[in-house]
């Protein structure tokens, strides 16, 4: 892969505390933190469905759901999580080592596309659900792949994850909050003009589509953002300090960071192999988020 293009037509995002856009362009520029609790809106999920859903999948639905509201059309989507349903695998293996009978409904929900399937439900859509266990740049291009295969217009990634149960926390303490965030794609071919799309989402007070260049590239350059390397080479001291946090930020939050963020034009990214390069090939003023 050389490069790839995709315009990010519109996002939606929860953490704790952290909700409207006026609380993302805060947390954006460094201003306000997420807190200890809160819970996320899912009164577009039928009450029924809503009882299956753990705190995982209430937030992957909250963000997700924003996005399709009011559209009739079938989407395909990607669900991308790095532990998934981990709270209710131990749960089901605390039940085994205690010689306990299973719960049939936590069995058949902890599986990696439990949620997605819950939405597809809901919806009623039968569109494709892939489930990933993914970095950023691993989601992203599965999503252009499947726009490619099935020649889809749009898709929907919805990323997600929560701090692990208490027994895994020495080896992997994952992210210091829970955080889901969704965005809506479209390819290279399908996007529209994006001059257009500005004016039209400036009147309605909407995010402006913003297209990015993805590409894979040298883990050596890093950017001030979204590193999960343990090892790295001298860094700058921004990227340095980053890395002695103890917990490092999730590399989707920080490409939303890098979206509310009009001065950065580029974000890198590390994986175990080699690292992953966005850049912005529009310059738009506006970096607003429906909610």
């Amino acid at each position: 892969m050389s490069s790839i293009v995709l315009t990010v037509k519109d996002w939606s995002a929860w953490m704790p505390g952290i909700h409207s856009l006026e609380d993302w362009q805060q947390w954006a520029s460094g201003q306000k933190q997420a807190e200890v609790s809160s819970t996320p809106d899912i009164s577009d999920v039928p009450p029924m469905l809503r009882r299956r859903l753990s705190s995982l999948g209430k937030m992957a639905l909250s963000v997700a759901f924003p996005l399709l509201r009011g559209s009739d059309i079938e989407i395909p989507c990607v669900f991308s999580s790095r532990h998934g349903e981990l709270e209710r695998t131990v749960g089901l293996l605390q039940s085994l080592a205690a010689q306990e009978p299973l719960s049939p409904t936590h069995f058949s929900l902890s599986v990696h596309n439990a949620i997605g399937g819950v939405m597809s439900i809901a919806r009623k859509d039968p569109s494709s659900i892939t489930a990933l266990a993914g970095d950023i740049g691993t989601t992203l291009l599965e999503a252009a792949a499947i726009m490619d295969e099935q020649s889809c217009s749009e898709i929907l990634c919805i990323i997600y994850d929560e701090p692990v149960p208490s027994i895994y926390t020495g080896n992997d303490p994952g992210p210091e909050y829970p955080y889901a965030i969704a965005f809506l794609l479209s390819s290279e071919a399908s996007s529209p003009d994006l001059e257009i799309s500005a004016e039209l989402n400036e009147e309605a007070h909407r995010y402006t589509p913003q297209k990015l260049t993805l590409s894979i590239c040298d883990p050596a350059p890093l950017s001030r953002r979204g590193d999960r390397a343990n090892k790295a080479p001298e860094l700058p001291v921004l990227d340095q300090q980053a890395l002695n946090q103890q917990i490092p930020e999730p590399q989707a939050l920080a490409l939303l960071k890098y979206l509310l963020s009009p001065e950065d034009n580029e974000l890198i990214v590390s994986g175990d192999r080699h690292a992953w390069r966005w850049t912005k090939t529009n310059k738009s003023s506006d970096v607003n988020a429906s909610q």
